[in-house]
């Protein structure tokens, strides 16, 4: 581990997560850092944190929007004329990296006798009006203040982060409660299996924005209610007939630099490459969408270059043998067990609390190389 990262060097600021997960943004100025940054790492999540900081997803909301009326809502997948795919725990794990296990549930953090004030603090949010005071921006102006010291940044700064890119709502100007605890646990250190929670997340919303998109017309619904920037990078991956052209890995290396004791990775990830990536006009991506022989069903470790990727399976004479075990032990057995089990992913409901949404890896065998 980098030595300022063990004796909390500076990591990101609270002021570089402005950016929108839909349409990408501008650099902010600079801004106090935040502190303790090592309990990110053990939490397996400083990946997913360094990424949040350079999401600039060029969204091709047209597309979208078409591959989005495919979705059903019955299967959890998209339906072609050749059969059905869909975002698999592999695709969060490698396009996020967010943490595929833990070793605490979401739903049942309580906090320690030291974390009942932090948590009444974020609650109560930035001291202003009860209708802004969890608005992103006035919640970025408080906490980013390093002059007030506030004991729970940390929290905040991780809140910030999974409100905006892990479990991000309808409303994407606000904050919602049900991620302080979570950030609680984060900041202490505890692993959370968020690339699950994620992806039940995405199902519920990709349900919500099919319906709407059958009953009106043109992007809105694509564009402000979806974390569309992972949908994007998901279609790119798999389509290889699409007219878009990834980073070369020295290039994604400069983008990704911004410098002035900013943390870098010693290697980035494999989605750095789709940043401020765009595919060519007029393309008659539907026509793509219906033959089955455009798409590359496991396509995350397949670049020579030296980006990191989160392997799943172990490559074999150019096939990929499903279920075996990675020489780094059971950790990546378990992944793929867990990638290709028909088991309920947990998430948060309407209502804020506990529920289990259908995942059916079943219906995209080809996605596993099992059809």
């Amino acid at each position: 581990m980098d030595d300022d990262l063990k004796v909390g060097g500076s990591l990101l600021s609270l002021e570089g997560a402005r950016e929108n997960p839909v349409v990408g943004y501008e650099r902010s100025p600079e801004a106090a850092p935040i502190i303790e940054p090592a309990s990110i790492s053990r939490a397996q999540v400083l990946d997913a944190v360094f990424l949040s900081k350079l999401w600039y997803i060029h969204i091709e909301a047209k597309m979208l929007c078409h591959v989005v009326r495919r979705w059903s809502t019955a299967t959890h997948t998209f339906v072609c004329s050749w059969g059905e795919f869909t975002p698999t725990l592999d695709d969060v794990a490698n396009i996020s990296r967010l943490p595929v296990c833990g070793d605490r549930s979401p739903f049942d953090i309580a906090p320690t006798p030291k974390e009942v004030d932090k948590l009444a603090v974020l609650r109560r949010g930035a001291p202003t009006s009860l209708s802004t005071s969890l608005q992103f921006s006035n919640w970025i102006q408080y906490f980013g203040d390093a002059n007030r010291r506030e004991h729970c940044r940390l929290a905040a700064f991780i809140a910030l982060k999974l409100g905006r890119f892990v479990l991000c709502d309808f409303s994407h100007d606000c904050l919602h409660e049900h991620v302080f605890s979570l950030a609680l646990a984060i900041a202490r250190g505890d692993t959370i299996p968020l690339a699950p929670m994620f992806l039940g997340h995405l199902y519920r919303l990709l349900n919500q924005t099919q319906l709407l998109e059958k009953s009106t017309s043109g992007t809105m619904g694509m564009e402000t209610l979806l974390n569309s920037g992972f949908l994007q990078v998901f279609l790119w991956e798999l389509l290889k007939g699409l007219d878009v052209h990834s980073l070369p890995h020295s290039h994604a290396m400069k983008l990704a630099d911004w410098g002035k004791g900013s943390y870098m990775l010693e290697s980035i990830p494999l989605v750095c490459r789709w940043f401020k990536r765009m595919q060519r006009k007029g393309q008659n991506f539907l026509k793509l969408l219906d033959k089955v022989e455009n798409f590359v069903f496991r396509p995350y470790g397949t670049s020579a270059e030296t980006f990191t990727f989160v392997p799943f399976y172990a490559d074999v004479s150019d096939t990929v043998e499903v279920l075996v075990a990675m020489s780094q032990g059971g950790q990546f057995r378990k992944y793929a067990l867990l990638n290709v089990t028909p088991i309920p992913l947990p998430t948060l409901g309407d209502s804020r609390l506990e529920i289990y949404v259908p995942y059916a890896p079943h219906q995209v065998r080809q996605q596993f190389g099992l059809d």
